[in-house]
């Protein structure tokens, strides 16, 4: 099951990978029902006993490094060997670290498509936080950070900015792009914004409003 976790962490869904994390982190933590719960997950998961049935054709057809997990199975049967138990807990630091990883990936892909959208938003309309939010489907909190985050790179600015501002965002001194933006405030994109989603030779094709 551990082999099933580490070698298909990227293929778990967000959700169910943030369940797995914190069933391993409590068998870390020596949870006394830690196991049983990481082991009724994989029998009552569709996916999961799926990416296990997947896991033990692998070994079957070929894994040459099996002492990982021959060490996770004895600990279970003797776990007052230290060798064991700290074998065992490499496994799972290494699994949980994964996991983690691709947490933390997702969450970036995440984030640079949520601004994507907003940018793309504003290539045809100047909006503020509050239209940006009900346009990509977030939350106003989660999209003022969103924006924030693009305001400070300078891909975006006030609609009523100076056009220099605009055109040459590097103008703009650096406490300028640390201040809050407005969330009823118009948006426009800036010269670095627009090129940032299309590149020179890939411009958009420009909806004209009826």
């Amino acid at each position: 099951m551990c082999y099933a976790v580490d070698r298909y962490a990227a293929e778990l869904p967000t959700e169910l990978a943030e369940t797995l994390l914190h069933s391993i982190k409590a068998i870390q933590h020596q949870d006394p029902d830690a196991v049983t719960n990481f082991v009724v997950q994989f029998r009552h998961n569709e996916q999961l006993d799926r990416i296990y049935d997947k896991s033990l054709k692998a070994l079957r057809q070929g894994y040459r490094s099996q002492e990982r997990a021959k060490n996770l199975v004895l600990s279970t049967h003797a776990p007052s060997n230290p060798n064991l138990v700290q074998a065992s807990h490499q496994v799972f630091n290494e699994i949980s670290s994964k996991i983690e990883r691709s947490l933390s990936e997702r969450k970036t892909l995440e984030i640079k498509a949520a601004e994507a959208q907003i940018l793309k938003a504003l290539v045809n309309y100047q909006l503020s936080t509050e239209d940006l939010a009900h346009t990509i489907g977030r939350s106003l909190s989660t999209t003022q950070d969103l924006v924030q985050s693009l305001w400070s790179k300078g891909y975006i600015d006030y609609l009523n900015a100076p056009i220099p501002f605009t055109v040459f965002p590097a103008l703009r001194n650096r406490r300028y792009r640390q201040t809050r933006v407005a969330p009823d405030a118009f948006l426009t994109l800036t010269s670095k914004g627009y090129f940032h989603i299309y590149p020179p030779f890939q411009r958009p094709r420009l909806e004209i409003s009826a």
